[in-house]
């Protein structure tokens, strides 16, 4: 038999849980806050380094590089003399993404995320494509060179190169970021 529990006994439990998780949070908001004075105070501090490459700023943030072109900052794992690859390819730049979709085509999650963080404010969307004519995970629309459209695949040879609006990008798996930024520098006019 089920013992019956009072309204105000109830009312009392579900008062009590209220005040535990409430008692929780704050515990966890100044251990939080005090974490971050703690760590304020000796540790490992932040150094920003900036340098200077053709006129931009890079301010080094944690683990990245960061930029700025035309109020719009720009994130990079390496900075432009760190990716210095021998090829000669015509890139359009940053007025051919403005206000236009952007698709892409990699199997890569970090090179994805690389583009988004970077064209997310120029590019009107960005969106997973497949190549037309080519068999593609996903349920992905099938572009061509007719879209801008970025495909980036994982190969023994390095190569960059944009055939009208597309870009084509291949490079081993160790050198595929670094080729990556080679082209977003280049879009920039960085390089």
């Amino acid at each position: 038999m089920k013992s019956r529990i009072s309204k105000s006994e109830e009312k009392k439990r579900e008062r009590l849980k209220q005040i535990f998780f409430a008692s929780f949070l704050v515990l966890i908001m100044f251990g939080s806050v005090f974490g971050i004075v703690v760590n304020s105070f000796g540790g490992k501090k932040n150094i920003q380094n900036n340098i200077n490459y053709n006129g931009f700023e890079f301010f080094r943030n944690e683990n990245f590089w960061i930029t700025e072109k035309e109020n719009s900052y720009f994130i990079f794992n390496y900075l432009p003399n760190e990716t210095q690859i021998n090829i000669q390819a015509d890139i359009k730049n940053l007025d051919f993404y403005y206000g236009k979709p952007l698709y892409i085509s990699s199997e890569d999650l970090e090179i994805k995320s690389l583009i988004y963080t970077n064209f997310k404010e120029i590019a009107q969307r960005i969106q997973d494509a497949c190549v037309i004519n080519e068999t593609c995970k996903g349920d992905y629309p099938p572009k061509d060179c007719s879209d801008n459209f970025i495909i980036i695949r994982e190969g023994n040879k390095t190569f960059l190169e944009q055939n009208q609006s597309c870009v084509y990008i291949s490079a081993p798996k160790e050198n595929l970021t670094k080729i990556m930024e080679e082209f977003l520098y280049r879009v920039l006019e960085i390089k």
